[in-house]
């Protein structure tokens, strides 16, 4: 028996089967004399290959009650897999990403702090181990510990990092390196937009360059609604360049990541005191 499977269908994912199945299922468990089937879910195996990112990502934050109190707690996300125009989360879930930081930074260091997220390949903490994301001490606004996020793969295995240049401009640049630390993309916005300071009038935009095939893409940041105004959860969304591999992808999620925790992390810092 053949079973498709929802085209954003990850490991591990469990999907109720309808109920026409379920009732074939039974139908050729009586005929075969093996009974009824052993579970009601149908699983999707690990070694399916499919595109975990799709043509663009959703990364949606989630509010921790703590931070209420002004007190900056462990980061938590849910990333979807979406068309480049859309607005708001899709339908299943393909990631989640949860921090891993010591409380004393969090409450004293805010985004500068030391951090590690750790991204699941599933729908919650218990899904198999994707990506890490490391981030060492920075200081925001200076020329020295300038912030550096490094990828690596589940097992460990480097696939690059991202850099964020001392620069003596108005943009918003970051530095995207591979495995083999050439130089594969630039992130790059202006700091004066409108968004910046006023998120409910317009979305923050950020070009992402291939720097040898000069194919693009983007990292916008998202009006987040009532979330945002009264939270301060924050909503982002990376479309990807044509040809990315999921390497890329994945260096540029956590470019994504990074630009989070420096210039919207910051802000909602500056806005709970």
């Amino acid at each position: 028996m053949q079973v498709q499977m929802p085209s954003n269908a990850y490991p591990g994912m469990t999907i109720q089967a309808p109920q026409g199945l379920l009732q074939q299922m039974q139908d050729l468990g009586d005929r075969s004399g093996l009974g009824a089937p052993a579970t009601q879910y149908v699983g999707v195996p690990m070694n399916q290959q499919m595109d975990r990112f799709g043509e663009a990502t959703m990364i949606q934050q989630e509010f921790d009650l703590v931070e209420i109190f002004g007190v900056e707690a462990k980061q938590r996300y849910r990333v979807y897999p979406v068309s480049k125009d859309a607005t708001v989360p899709g339908q299943f879930q393909s990631m989640y990403i949860r921090e891993e930081s010591e409380c004393l930074e969090r409450v004293c260091c805010g985004p500068n702090r030391t951090l590690t997220l750790k991204v699941h390949f599933g729908a919650d903490r218990n899904a198999p181990l994707m990506l890490n994301f490391h981030k060492p001490f920075h200081c925001q606004g200076c020329c020295c510990f300038r912030p550096t996020m490094f990828i690596k793969d589940g097992a460990g295995q480097n696939l690059g990092r991202v850099t964020d240049p001392c620069t003596w401009n108005c943009m918003l640049d970051q530095y995207v390196y591979d495995h083999t630390d050439q130089l594969k993309y630039t992130v790059s916005g202006c700091c004066c937009q409108i968004g910046m300071c006023c998120p409910c009038v317009s979305p923050v935009e950020f070009t992402v360059k291939d720097v040898k095939s000069g194919e693009e893409g983007r990292v916008t940041k998202l009006f987040n609604g009532i979330a945002e105004l009264c939270f301060m959860v924050n909503k982002f969304r990376i479309v990807y360049p044509p040809n990315a591999s999921e390497a890329d992808k994945s260096l540029l999620l956590g470019a994504g990541m990074l630009l989070d925790l420096e210039y919207f992390e910051t802000n909602k810092n500056d806005n709970s005191v």
